[in-house]
C-alpha cells in the first residue's frame, strides 16, 4: 500500500475485482501503467477511484465503451496528473469531451485509441498541456481549437490518421506552438 510506481502487463478481465481492489488501497501510488494482455482486452476499470496522489497514467487496452463517460469524469480529482497516454482505449467524440476535466495534464498521448470523427478544445481546455500527440486515429476527419484552448501547446504531434485532410481549424490561436 505504500508503493509510489506500480506497473502490471497482460491483464485480462479475470484480474478485475483483485484489482481494482489492490489499486485503491494504494494511497501513495503517483505512476500507474497497466497493460492489457491485447488490444482487443476491455481493462478492469469501471469508474472506480483512483488514487489523488497520481502524477503519471498510462492505460493501454479497451475500456468499456458503457463506463467511459464514467470513468473519465470519475477522474475530475486527479488534481496532480500531469501525464496521460491511453492506447486502444476506442472512446468516441464524446468520451472525449470528459477529459476536459483534467485540468493540469502536460503531456497527453492517444495512441489508436480514437474511434471518434472529431475532437474539440473548447476555450480554457487544457491550459497546461506543453504536449499533445494523437497516433492512429483512423476515422478522426476534424480537429476544432477555439480561442483560448490548449494555451501552452508546444508541440502538436498527429501521425496516422488518413481521414484528416487539413490543419486543425484555429491553430493560429496555438502562440505557443513550437512543432507541428
Amino acid at each position: 500500500t505504500e508503493l509510489r510506481t506500480f506497473a502490471v502487463t497482460d491483464v485480462t478481465s479475470e484480474h478485475s475485482s483483485a484489482l481494482c481492489a489492490a489499486i485503491m488501497k494504494m494511497s501513495h501510488l503517483v505512476h500507474l501503467r497497466i497493460s492489457a494482455s491485447d488490444q482487443n482486452e476491455i481493462l478492469p476499470l469501471e469508474a472506480r477511484y483512483l488514487p489523488g496522489t497520481l502524477s503519471k497514467l498510462d492505460l493501454q487496452g479497451q475500456l468499456k465503451k458503457k463506463w467511459m463517460p464514467q470513468i473519465f469524469s470519475s477522474w475530475s480529482h486527479l488534481s496532480n496528473l500531469t501525464y496521460l497516454s491511453l492506447r486502444w482505449s476506442k472512446f468516441d467524440d464524446h468520451s472525449f469531451s470528459r477529459l476536459l476535466v483534467l485540468g493540469s495534464l502536460c503531456k497527453l498521448g492517444i495512441w489508436q485509441a480514437n474511434n471518434g470523427k472529431e475532437l474539440h478544445f473548447p476555450v480554457r481546455s487544457f491550459p497546461k498541456l506543453q504536449e499533445l500527440r494523437i497516433h492512429g486515429a483512423p476515422q478522426l476527419n476534424k480537429v476544432e481549437i477555439e480561442e483560448g484552448a490548449l494555451e501552452s501547446l508546444a508541440l502538436l504531434r498527429l501521425s496516422d490518421c488518413p481521414e484528416l485532410k487539413c490543419l486543425p481549424r484555429g491553430i493560429e490561436y496555438l502562440t505557443a506552438l513550437e512543432e507541428l
